[in-house]
C-alpha cells in the first residue's frame, strides 16, 4: 500500500511567499473560497483537492 504525504497551501504555486504570512493568489476566485469554507475538505489536511491547486514543477 502507498502512502502519499498531503500537500498543503505551501506546496501550490499559486500560493505566495510575499509578505509577513504570504497568502493564495486566487483567494478571492469563487471555486476557491467555496472550497475552502467547507469544513469537510480539511478532516484530511490534504489540499491538493482544491480547484486552484497547482504543483510547483
Amino acid at each position: 500500500m502507498t502512502t502519499t504525504n498531503p500537500k498543503t497551501c505551501l506546496d501550490c504555486c499559486q500560493f505566495s511567499d510575499d509578505g509577513p504570512d504570504g497568502f493564495c493568489r486566487l483567494a478571492n476566485h469563487p471555486a476557491v473560497i467555496e472550497y475552502c469554507r467547507n469544513a469537510h475538505n480539511f478532516i484530511d489536511a490534504d489540499m491538493s483537492r482544491c480547484p486552484g491547486f497547482v504543483e510547483d514543477v
